[in-house]
């Protein structure tokens, strides 16, 4: 097989951090370096770090990054973001061997998607677009001699809080309830509701992976324009019942595609944060709400919906660890 392992002891327990090539050849590396050489010249990015797509482009040209260059950069350095990770996630740790395994792939958006297929208590099996390791790892390494280790710490927090998911037998869409949804909604003649039962449940698969990709955060936002975006999405949603209309609407409006704060990621990760909160009022553990620049500290907060209705966004900042854990226990 082709491909680049790393190996660390985490306290007793052997981790490996394997990137497989063998789907991923120089030719559609090349592919991908062109797509995101165009792109870079096209957009107006910012260039800001922790931006999805970063700004490189100074001159006409970027100057190509060898394969050899890539495959190797990408895995060391993928590597060291995982076991900083793990070190500081060892609930990922289910066994007494742990192979994260990144099969990278070429695709259009650079996009991961856990294999439940594949994957057991001692292998955590990804199929990661090359595109997102050439745009995240090997060009900002490349060119700024740096890359945002926030971001990708992050990011792929959200992909393995899917394995533990899968471990502890949390994915109960897929393997208790999608198809009984789907003959359901074939009966009803509408469609629309296979996509509205899988927003909902996503609200805890996807919005707790987010939440948990954010809980060390110094601080989180809530836009209550997001929320009743999502909100109203859904009722735009149920009216639909063909099977292409609701499932386009779905996932470029709701699911996937819209990482913006009115997707089911956000909303979800709110779900999350709202119970953190209820527990910090209950237990009585203060926190910092930032409204419009003005800080206040406390556990109570009775003007917290007003807030919401008259601020496009608030923050919250320096909540408990103690309650962000039991909120996700």
């Amino acid at each position: 097989m082709d491909n680049i392992e790393y190996k660390e002891m985490i306290g007793v327990h052997l981790v490996k951090v394997i990137l497989i090539f063998d789907k991923y050849h120089e030719r559609q590396y090349k592919k991908d370096f062109v797509d995101f050489s165009r792109y870079q010249k096209k957009q107006s990015l910012t260039g800001d770090v922790g931006e999805t797509y970063f700004k490189f482009l100074k001159n006409n040209e970027l100057s190509y990054i060898s394969y050899k260059s890539f495959r190797e950069d990408c895995a060391r350095l993928f590597s060291q973001v995982i076991f900083y990770l793990i070190k500081n996630n060892l609930h990922i740790i289910v066994s007494d061997t742990l192979s994260v395994q990144i099969r990278l792939i070429h695709n259009s958006d650079g996009s991961f998607s856990y294999d439940d297929e594949v994957s057991d208590s001692e292998n955590a099996c990804f199929e990661g677009g090359g595109r997102w390791f050439l745009q995240a790892i090997a060009a900002p390494f490349t060119y700024t001699k740096k890359i945002d280790f926030s971001y990708i710490f992050r990011f792929f927090l959200h992909e393995l809080t899917h394995f533990v998911d899968h471990m502890n037998n949390y994915l109960l869409f897929e393997s208790r309830y999608s198809s009984k949804i789907r003959r359901f909604s074939q009966k009803k003649s509408n469609y629309s509701l296979n996509y509205l039962f899988n927003s909902l449940f996503n609200l805890r698969e996807e919005g707790f992976a987010d939440f948990m990709a954010r809980k060390n955060s110094p601080k989180i936002d809530i836009s209550m324009k997001g929320i009743k975006e999502y909100n109203r999405n859904l009722v735009k949603l149920v009216k639909m019942t063909r099977k292409a209309k609701a499932e386009t609407f779905y996932e470029k409006k709701i699911g996937w595609e819209n990482l913006t704060v009115s997707g089911e990621y956000t909303a979800g990760r709110n779900m999350c944060l709202f119970i953190a909160l209820s527990l910090a009022k209950s237990k009585r553990l203060p926190y910092s709400l930032v409204v419009a620049g003005n800080k206040q500290e406390g556990y109570d907060f009775p003007l917290l919906d007003q807030y919401l209705a008259r601020n496009k966004v608030i923050y919250i900042e320096n909540l408990s660890s103690f309650v962000m854990n039991d909120a996700i226990a």
